[in-house]
């Protein structure tokens, strides 16, 4: 937004060739740091990584409304001041509160041509007294999304971490409720044993609210790699990584897909 300032990581792959940009949106009390091993695969694969922070957490939430015109800004950004990016090929991963960023932003942002949420999450924020600047997407603006859409979910991620704390992603706001009301070419993979904040490099102190997986660096590695091969085919239109989004490959990963 206007007189806002963000931190951000840039992973780039070499040469000077135009590259499609994809932005990588954190978490809720997280930082785009955190997901820097995400970042650095996609630049490995040939794509313009771009991770904001945010900026704000617990004390000082942004409104849902806030961070998905942000995003809108950080392409601004993007296609003025980062060379080589290719305009007509932008895709965007969240995880988290990260996710419905991104899927927001998707709806209102006709740039973004494909979006990844991992395990996205669509409730508001503790203590919240303006439901207005937390609006709900899934399901009630998830008609609008037309673009193709992948989401990961966490098997655990809908447990509560101890007697009494909500769960990270509950039943009614993650990945299923995204996935069910999408209104473009969706698929959804369930990891049955990974917790909400596998996908990160290291969840810190965020760590203590949030179950655990069994195996982080597994769940991690799916998320990496399917997105990859989701931007392959669905921003640069190569079919030969399709093998990665369905089939024996995405079943010997243990995870449970389904596409509509």
């Amino acid at each position: 937004g206007p007189g806002r300032t963000l931190a951000a990581r840039v992973y780039r792959p070499a040469g000077d060739a135009p590259r499609p940009l994809v932005i990588l949106l954190h978490g809720f009390q997280l930082t785009g740091d955190q997901y820097a091993g995400h970042g650095r695969r996609l630049a490995s694969h040939g794509f313009i990584a771009l991770l904001p922070t945010m900026g704000d957490g617990l004390l000082n939430p942004l409104s849902h409304v806030q961070l998905a015109a942000d995003v809108s800004s950080i392409l601004d950004w993007a296609e003025a001041s980062l060379p080589g990016v290719d305009a007509a090929r932008i895709g965007a991963i969240g995880h988290s509160r990260g996710g419905k960023q991104v899927i927001l932003a998707a709806i209102q942002d006709e740039r973004i041509r494909a979006v990844v949420g991992l395990d996205p999450v669509d409730a508001a924020p503790p203590f919240v007294v303006d439901p207005a600047a937390y609006p709900s997407v899934a399901p009630e603006r998830m008609a609008e999304l037309v673009i193709p859409a992948a989401f990961i979910g966490a098997g655990l991620g809908a447990q509560p971490a101890f007697p009494g704390a909500p769960a990270c992603a509950p039943d009614g706001e993650n990945h299923a409720t995204y996935f069910a009301s999408t209104g473009g070419p969706a698929w959804d993979y369930v990891l049955p044993m990974a917790g909400h904040l596998d996908f990160t490099d290291d969840c810190g102190l965020a760590c203590f609210g949030c179950v655990a997986g069994a195996d982080p660096a597994a769940a991690r590695a799916f998320g990496w790699r399917t997105s990859v091969a989701f931007f392959q085919v669905h921003l640069l239109g190569d079919d030969a990584w399709r093998p990665w989004l369905e089939g024996p490959l995405v079943e010997a990963a243990g995870a449970v897909a389904a596409r509509r």
